[in-house]
């Protein structure tokens, strides 16, 4: 899954905690910002190769599969803060309160 694997399964089992929330995902490529999505979800899933956001109706809504990306970690700047990366680009997923 991620190369910081123990790491990134406990992180996983963080995700799939949060229920009936908003999130905040914002990508990066060189440390620019290229695309920003905010939803609100009812629940999260780990199918084994992908983080699924599901919908207020029970359906998908959003994916973040784990191929593309070798890490995560938690970011300090904000509470319930994270990010997944490899060599170039990033994906910071918040949860706001």
């Amino acid at each position: 899954m991620f190369s910081e694997f123990g790491k990134g399964e406990k992180l996983v089992e963080t995700f799939i905690q949060y229920k009936n929330r908003q999130v905040v995902l914002n990508w990066y490529e060189d440390d620019a910002l290229i695309r920003r999505e905010g939803f609100f979800f009812s629940k999260i899933v780990d199918d084994g190769k992908a983080v699924i956001f599901i919908n207020n109706d029970n359906k998908f809504h959003f994916s973040i599969p784990y191929e593309e990306y070798t890490s995560i970690r938690i970011l300090s700047d904000f509470r319930d803060f994270y990010q997944l990366s490899d060599q170039l680009h990033f994906l910071e997923i918040y949860f706001p309160h």
